[in-house]
């Protein structure tokens, strides 16, 4: 009876999981190419309220890139994961991450934002040892919003300053490369110093 018991509530678990799973999959169109991924990923935890659908297209979409040896493309779905764990829609659904967990296990829900710090911090590494200069000033004001969100000042300032500089740098090596701005600015200079104040750092 007890064995019984103990597999009746295994294959619901099961069962649960698995309706879950595909209905967090329906109605994303399935596309091969990791960018593209990328892009149907955002736009589902950032517009649409759909965290539990994009999860699979970043992890996918970071797969193929190791695949490929295309570092450009790795750091960009390092950064939209950082932006996925950091994402209001993943906060939105707490009771889903603290029963099942994220795609990466060396993450929970409690330590997400720490997550998404790494996710940054990793894909600013990268970028540097490759001279990926368009991308840096906007992995270092994620790296400073991501600190901001969890409280640390002093590294959301210093995060800050440090994109300000990486765009320095972008302008003066690549000057025909654009950086990803803040949403709402016109330039990348106004937003930092936009947000900079908010955060109550020293101009």
């Amino acid at each position: 009876m007890g064995k019984t018991l103990k597999i009746g509530s295994l294959c619901i678990v099961c069962a649960t999981v698995l309706v879950l799973t595909s209905c967090a999959a329906g109605l994303v169109p399935k596309v091969d190419d990791p960018a593209r991924k990328l892009q149907i990923a955002q736009d589902l935890f950032e517009n649409r309220d759909r965290p539990l659908a994009a999860e699979p297209l970043i992890i996918d979409a970071i797969s193929l890139y190791k695949e490929k040896h295309d570092v450009a493309g790795l750091v960009e779905g390092q950064r939209i994961y950082g932006l996925f764990l950091r994402s209001e829609a993943v906060g939105r659904s707490r009771q889903h991450y603290v029963e099942y967990g994220f795609k990466d296990k060396d993450v929970s829900f409690a330590t997400r934002l720490s997550g998404a710090l790494l996710y940054f911090e990793r894909a600013t590494a990268l970028a540097k040892d490759n001279m990926l200069v368009d991308i840096i000033p906007n992995l270092y004001l994620n790296i400073a919003l991501t600190n901001q969100a969890q409280g640390n000042g002093r590294a959301t300032c210093a995060a800050f300053d440090e994109s300000l500089r990486a765009d320095d740098v972008r302008i003066q090596r690549s000057p025909q490369k654009k950086t990803i701005l803040p949403r709402e600015y016109a330039s990348f200079r106004e937003g930092v110093n936009d947000l900079k104040a908010k955060a109550g750092c020293a101009s």
